[in-house]
């Protein structure tokens, strides 16, 4: 039986705020990589027959579910997409995460006191307390435990760290979209 996990493995550009990608560019690219298998639901996909070889999992053999079972049919192992046409997402996996000062590496020590006001408002703004530098929320150093964006793709069921795209797929994607890529643990959207 799979653990059921409150967190996932995000796909984004890096410029995430400027740049919204076409989503039939991005499945188009994931479709040829054989990365999606068929769909399920609007926006939900199964794993496709090459899932494994784009995303690299930790450890020697990861146990997932990859299938939706009768009782619960989201809590497993599938990619979709999360699409905002308003605002840019801010995806947080708030046990882990550690952000720090992009221009001093100062280690935020209050930041989830703002985390809500941040998720809702991702385009604010942050001044560091130890070099007073100010820097877009989505630009502090995250060490991929923040996702953002108006398009991203979510592999559910992933573990902080367990898992990361390969280089072929970045670079596909990159490609495919004109836009550099980058992945990202979180909370579930």
């Amino acid at each position: 039986m799979t653990e059921l996990m409150n967190t996932s493995l995000y796909l984004f550009p890096t410029e995430a705020i400027a740049t919204v990608p076409a989503i039939s560019a991005v499945s188009k690219c994931l479709q040829q990589l054989k990365i999606l298998g068929s769909a399920f639901a609007e926006y939900h996909f199964l794993v496709g027959n090459n899932f494994f070889q784009h995303i690299i999992f930790a450890g020697c053999s990861p146990a997932m579910q990859l299938k939706p079972n009768p009782t619960n049919d989201s809590n497993f192992t599938h990619i979709s997409w999360l699409i905002s046409s308003g605002d840019p997402r801010l995806l947080i996996a708030n046990r882990d995460a550690r952000p720090r000062c992009p221009s001093c590496n100062h280690k935020l020590s209050n930041w989830k006191t703002n985390v809500l006001d941040w998720i809702a408002h991702p385009t604010q703004s942050y001044t560091c307390e130890k070099c007073h530098q100010s820097c877009s929320v989505t630009s502090l150093n995250w060490r991929h435990y923040a996702a953002y964006g108006s398009l991203l793709v979510q592999i559910h069921q992933v573990f902080p760290g367990e898992a990361v795209p390969s280089e072929q797929l970045v670079n596909a994607l990159q490609d495919a979209t004109e836009a550099t890529w980058t992945y990202a643990w979180a909370d579930k959207a």
